[in-house]
């Protein structure tokens, strides 16, 4: 059952780690990590630049033409999406990532902005997996690739 929604997923993470390797992560090095993929073996790309996609491609001339669409960037300090992150209907999805530098790394923060009908569940949904993707997945990834 869809149902209107306005709603933000707010979440914040300490990274031991500097901030343009933060962006790094979660701009140019996305395919590395970004495992909530529509197909298995597929590749995940990011284009870090005005109006550029973060898409996936699943080979053979097909994709996922856009998650979403770089609307600003400001190199480390900085990133905005805007784009449907597979969700159905009709939807505005804005991501707002901000940089830090802290004491202890880099301080993440990061809200998604969500306005349309979707199915019931469906933000509580995107809320646990952002939480896995800041909390567990980007810092393994992180810690493993010690750049």
């Amino acid at each position: 059952m869809k149902s209107f929604v306005n709603e933000e997923i707010t979440l914040e993470q300490v990274l031991p780690y500097p901030p343009g390797r933060v962006f790094a992560a979660l701009t140019t090095e996305i395919g590395g990590w970004w495992d909530h993929r529509f197909r298995e073996g597929s590749t995940v790309g990011f284009e870090p630049r005005i109006g550029g996609r973060f898409y996936e491609d699943f080979g053979a001339g097909g994709a996922a033409a856009c998650y979403a669409q770089v609307t600003y960037i400001d190199p480390p300090r900085r990133l905005k999406l805007q784009g449907s992150m597979g969700m159905d209907g009709a939807l505005v999805s804005v991501m707002d990532f901000s940089l830090e530098a802290t004491e202890g790394g880099t301080r993440l923060g990061f809200v998604h902005a969500l306005l349309g009908n979707l199915e019931e569940g469906l933000v509580a949904e995107y809320r646990e997996g952002w939480e896995t993707i800041f909390g567990k997945t980007l810092p393994d990834w992180l810690a493993k690739a010690k750049r």
